[in-house]
């Protein structure tokens, strides 16, 4: 049992948040891949969605955002310019740009 997430992806945090705040309203797109592919049991779904793409090396990350690569949302800021772990909504944190500029 827990009452706060934090999602890592490839060493950094991405996300933080209550339970309820993340499970209902994730930010992130890889919180959301991440969701999105939990199997629901009597859904009848045969094939979970899945993230394209795969971790990075994590000896030569990529530079600015480490979830660009992989993501359908990226701009040329994400793959130029690592974002800040910020404040995006009452007790939660997002590490993307397209959430921070909103």
């Amino acid at each position: 049992m827990c009452s706060r997430v934090i999602v890592m992806y490839a060493g950094k945090i991405v996300e933080e948040a209550p339970v309820e705040i993340l499970f209902n309203n994730p930010t992130h797109p890889y919180t959301q891949g991440l969701i999105a592919s939990v199997p629901k049991l009597g859904s009848g779904v045969k094939v979970l969605p899945s993230i394209p793409g795969s971790v990075p090396d994590l000896s030569s990350m990529p530079e600015g955002c480490r979830f660009a690569p992989r993501c359908k949302y990226a701009t040329e800021k994400c793959r130029t310019q690592e974002p800040p772990l910020a404040v995006v909504g009452e007790n939660q944190k997002c590490r993307c740009w397209l959430k921070i500029e909103e």
